[in-house]
């Protein structure tokens, strides 16, 4: 083969690679945490980067009733954020509230009330298979660099399941879709969806594009 018929099959090779995985995973967020628990300041769930699309699924508490996510943002500009809970029927009238914590300090915290969505969005995610109410979407504008927290809370008498994304950009990598089995079941377990009985024709088509595209990824990496 000569090297442009050579570079045509790897740009070929690459471009079937993101498709697919774009097919497979460009819905969903990328999970940063399924369970754990990150109640305090000190103890937050650390955010890498803020732009890229990410979740935490974590079970509050009547002893630990809030969830800390801590941002570094390096310039002004605007952080997209997000709240759900699992659609269970006890979850139902569930208010959970959202804040985000600046550099200034609580007292200058964006507050998302929940309590008057009467009518939270629902959500199916397919490659889960799970449903969710969705009780706030918004972006939100940073006027300064700094540390950030976002965080859930919920009264210690009502505490139960969240969960808290960050971000749209959607990045992937080969680590991601290698455990994306492991991620499924986690976050059924979650959404307190049973896993399937047995392998149907569906998990063997994901099990093969997974391999499919990690071979195409390791190719064209070794040419």
């Amino acid at each position: 083969m000569n090297v442009r018929g050579s570079a045509i099959a790897r740009f070929s090779a690459v471009t079937l690679a993101c498709v697919s995985l774009a097919t497979l995973i460009a819905w969903g967020h990328q999970p940063i945490a399924v369970g754990g628990s990150f109640p305090t300041r000190d103890a937050a769930l650390i955010v890498e980067d803020e732009s890229i699309s990410q979740v935490a699924y974590v079970e509050l508490t009547n002893e630990a009733p809030e969830a800390w996510l801590r941002l570094s943002i390096d310039e002004p500009g605007r952080v997209f954020v997000s709240l759900g809970v699992p659609k269970i029927d006890r979850l139902i009238d569930y208010r959970p509230l959202l804040r985000l914590i600046g550099p200034v300090g609580e007292n200058e915290a964006i507050v998302f009330e929940t309590q008057a969505a009467d009518e939270p969005r629902v959500f199916h995610e397919p490659f889960t298979d799970t449903d969710s109410w969705i009780h706030v979407e918004s972006w939100v504008e940073v006027a300064e660099a700094g540390t950030y927290y976002v965080v859930a809370s919920a009264s210690a008498e009502t505490a139960d399941k969240v969960w808290i994304s960050v971000g749209r950009r959607e990045v992937f990598g080969i680590a991601d879709v290698l455990s994306l089995p492991s991620i499924i079941r986690d976050v059924r377990v979650f959404h307190e969806v049973p896993p399937p009985s047995a392998i149907g024709l569906r998990d063997w088509a994901v099990l093969l594009a997974f391999l499919f595209v990690a071979g195409v990824v390791v190719y064209v990496a070794t040419r």
